[in-house]
């Protein structure tokens, strides 16, 4: 059952979705009629609950007949979730992937590990996924690859440190009441750290909870 599906042949080149699309749902046979459409190249994109999203082009013809898409079997991840080496029922991660490639299209999968830390996310579409994590106001960041059918295994011993980092930025006379903020981010070995905060009443940003290593701050 494909559903939430459309056909166009964009005058803007394929891959380009516009207003004159038309939408279709499948039948439970996985069939669906597609009418209308001019000869040539087309661009034919379909969702399916489980198994994500799928683009197709095909050649259109001036006659009937019986076209045949499959999408891939899907994905799944698997793994444990641990923040100072303890589960924490807190945090949540998205996995988020780039259906059109040119960041204008995203399918966005959310959950929160079980209470000993385990995840398992499904329906996943094979390739590179973005995976957030955000826990204690901490974001982390990272790459994951998936493959049809298999199951990609992730263990992320995540970890905060002990350390403050406080910054004064030097501000024109003529903004002496500033209300900005900074961010900083850093390599923790399991992926990209990312913390943001605001200038304090006092005028010092501060970090909090920040690992050992080396880190980059924009203000």
């Amino acid at each position: 059952w494909i559903r939430d599906s459309y056909l166009n042949r964009s005058p803007e080149g394929l891959g380009t979705k516009h207003a004159d699309a038309s939408h279709f749902r499948t039948d439970k046979d996985g069939l669906a009629p597609l009418a209308h459409f001019r000869p040539g190249p087309n661009d034919l994109y379909v969702y399916h609950p489980k198994h994500g999203r799928g683009h197709f082009q095909f050649e259109g013809k001036r006659r009937d007949g019986t076209m045949r898409f499959a999408l891939d079997t899907p994905g799944r991840v698997a793994g444990t979730l641990t923040i100072d080496g303890k589960p924490n029922p807190l945090a949540w991660f998205s996995l988020t992937h780039d259906t059109a490639g040119d960041d204008s299209e995203f399918l966005q999968y959310v959950t929160v590990p079980e209470p000993d830390g385990t995840f398992v996310v499904e329906g996943l579409p094979s390739g590179d996924l973005s995976l957030e994590i955000s826990a204690f106001k901490v974001r982390w960041n990272r790459l994951v690859h998936t493959e049809p059918g298999e199951v990609t295994e992730l263990d992320l011993p995540l970890a905060l440190g002990t350390t403050r980092v406080e910054i004064t930025p030097v501000v024109p006379q003529e903004n002496a009441e500033p209300r900005f903020g900074g961010k900083l981010t850093m390599d923790d070995g399991v992926g990209t750290l990312n913390m943001g905060a605001a200038v304090s009443d006092d005028g010092v940003l501060r970090f909090e909870r920040v690992p050992a290593g080396t880190a980059d701050v924009l203000v």
